[in-house]
């Protein structure tokens, strides 16, 4: 198996702008009036349009973007390197050749400050033009120090034509005070994204073509507290009355968004709503791969329907259409199908390790086949693949590795000669000598 970095098929394409999107003017005027500034943060909570506004902005600049949507796989400082070369390359073609010396490929990770600084030098010396770097859902990589490391340095060497806009779930722990103090720093807070009543009526006209009056679009508002993912899933239920379904959804027992997504999910046709909860199992998905992992043979067509019923699934990609639902959605929805049919779960979790597995993404099959409690395939893929991660420097793959197979550890001999390695090469002998067993 050669190894690929993630498991996103579009991860450096910008997702499509949906015609139902609504332009949030108030707030495109805010990043495009501060977007000078060497960091703009979009932080809130999910379910308050960070990445629609987002997507928005890139699409509406004269700016050249470059798109990185962040998953687990990039808590490997190795992979996100790579990940934002990639990205760089969507704009501009021959970026960070100089760089690949730098990616691990001789085994040994490229010193953090380093890395950073390499890839400075790497605008400065082949971008002359203003650019923003978007990165979505940097929360899933925030905790990891020597990421934050890598972005605190990149962030004082980084060139003024060169602009990184943010969004994420908490605010990243960057050096604010001095960026802020060189007033190179701007945000959007969940404060600033809350919908306002007006908005809420110009998105329902758009997506339902109904006029709310002012008092019902105020109480939703507020009942809601701008919480746009809510008021979209009330908007499925228009016909029990808006504000009256989310007081509903209130005084229920189970979570609000569980609530409204359990009345919306009842309401699709028996096909559909099973092809929901069981293709939600996918972080990522096209027709090809549903198809192969739901043992199905119409997914091209159900994608269809769930993007035309407007069911928090969203395209990416030209070329290669791809879609994925909604964090929230998502979540909803595999919860959901644990409780209902947990052995169906298990399987359909074994079937997309097979798949990740033939389509070289280790990282993903394992963490599919650990899920599904298929431990000794899991190992079988650890070890054909920990020699080639060593290699590529993707240490921190490997300790997680170690950590996931740990009570099967005497299985896979070479991940841990891997690691082993890996301990010797920071200087960390009793590590290395532990790694061995």
């Amino acid at each position: 198996m050669t190894a690929n970095h993630g498991s996103r098929l579009t991860k450096h394409s910008l997702p499509d702008r949906p015609p139902v999107l609504l332009r949030r003017q108030r707030l495109l005027d805010f990043l495009h009036q501060n977007i000078n500034r060497k960091l703009v943060l979009v932080a809130a909570a999910a379910g308050y349009g960070k990445t629609s506004l987002v997507v928005d902005f890139a699409r509406d600049t004269d700016f050249p973007v470059a798109w990185c949507a962040l998953d687990e796989t990039d808590r490997d400082l190795t992979v996100l390197a790579a990940d934002l070369v990639a990205a760089m390359r969507g704009p501009f073609p021959n970026f960070g050749e100089a760089l690949q010396a730098l990616l691990g490929e001789s085994g040994r990770p490229a010193h953090v400050e380093q890395l950073a600084s390499a890839f400075a030098r790497g605008i400065e010396s082949s971008i002359d033009g203003y650019f923003v770097l978007c990165l979505d859902d940097y929360h899933v990589v925030e905790d990891v120090e020597s990421v934050g490391r890598f972005f605190t340095k990149l962030l004082e060497v980084l060139p003024e034509q060169a602009h990184l806009l943010i969004a994420s779930r908490t605010i990243p722990p960057f050096p604010i005070a001095p960026l802020a103090a060189r007033q190179e720093i701007a945000g959007l807070s969940e404060e600033q994204l809350r919908f306002t009543p007006a908005e809420v009526q110009a998105l329902l006209r758009l997506r339902n073509d109904v006029v709310v009056p002012d008092s019902e679009a105020e109480q939703l508002t507020a009942d809601a507290e701008g919480w746009i993912t809510g008021i979209l899933l009330t908007s499925h239920l228009m016909w029990q009355g808006l504000v009256a379904t989310w007081l509903r959804a209130r005084q229920a027992d189970a979570p609000v968004y569980d609530y409204l997504a359990d009345e919306v999910l009842a309401g699709q046709p028996a096909p559909l709503r099973q092809f929901l909860l069981e293709s939600a199992v996918l972080p990522e998905m096209d027709a090809e791969s549903c198809d192969a992992v739901l043992g199905r043979r119409d997914s091209a067509d159900m994608l269809r329907q769930a993007e035309a019923q407007r069911l928090f699934i969203s395209g990416i990609g030209d070329e290669h259409r791809a879609f994925r639902y909604h964090h929230l959605f998502r979540e909803f929805l595999l919860a959901r199908l644990k409780s209902a049919a947990p052995a169906r779960l298990r399987e359909i979790q074994k079937r997309a390790g097979q798949w990740y597995e033939s389509q070289g993404w280790p990282e993903t099959a394992i963490t599919f086949y650990l899920a599904a409690s298929d431990t000794r395939r899991a190992v079988v893929i650890a070890e054909t693949n920990a020699e080639v991660m060593f290699l590529a420097g993707r240490h921190e793959t490997l300790r997680r590795w170690g950590e996931q197979l740990a009570a099967i550890a005497l299985e896979a001999p070479t991940l841990h000669c891997c690691l082993s390695k890996v301990s010797a090469n920071g200087g960390d002998l009793a590590g290395a000598v532990k790694a061995l067993g």
